[in-house]
């Protein structure tokens, strides 16, 4: 399983667990899906920031090819070639 497979598992397993708790589920099944979502919430976040990293490093590729925008769109690469390496490292550490 890739990484991108087992961040999308992690994401699909918060959705059921909202659903669960909008659904009104009661008892020890809402304390154990309150408590399991609340430990995915962060690393959600982190792979919600990663994807939008990872599409705004598309979109600046793109524009490369553009005379006019390829300073700020190199820019923009260097900066982001820091950032997503980073927030994979913490949703690694977030995954421990």
């Amino acid at each position: 399983m890739s990484i991108a497979e087992k961040l999308d598992r992690i994401v699909a397993r918060a959705e059921e667990l909202r659903a669960a708790l909008a659904e009104g589920v009661s008892g020890e099944s809402y304390v154990r899906a309150s408590k399991e979502l609340a430990s995915l919430e962060p690393v959600v976040a982190r792979i919600d920031e990663l994807r939008v990293a990872e599409r705004s490093a598309e979109d600046a590729e793109a524009m490369l090819a553009d005379p006019e925008l390829h300073t700020l769109a190199a820019d923009e690469l260097d900066a982001l070639k820091v950032r997503i390496p980073a927030l994979e490292r913490a949703i690694r550490l977030a995954l421990l």
